[in-house]
């Protein structure tokens, strides 16, 4: 299974904790979800497969999204 979760970005101390869930078929479905979100911009996208963290999205200031595999620091 693949779950996204959509969350505020950060963009003072404290986050909201507000976030938007979605299913989706397959890690390619769930980017281009998120890609096609009408407020990307101002949210991050955490995907899961199978339960684990795998792609983070972020949205730069040109709008462009880029995805990197998530790590835990």
């Amino acid at each position: 299974m693949v779950r996204m979760f959509l969350t505020p970005r950060m963009s003072g101390p404290v986050a909201t904790g507000r976030r938007e869930k979605s299913d989706h078929a397959t890690v390619e479905e769930a980017q281009a979800a998120y890609d096609g979100h009408p407020n990307r911009s101002d949210l991050e996208a955490l995907i899961y497969v199978d339960g684990a963290p795998t792609w983070v999205g972020t949205v730069d200031q040109r709008g462009r999204v880029s995805w990197a595999a998530w790590r835990i620091h």
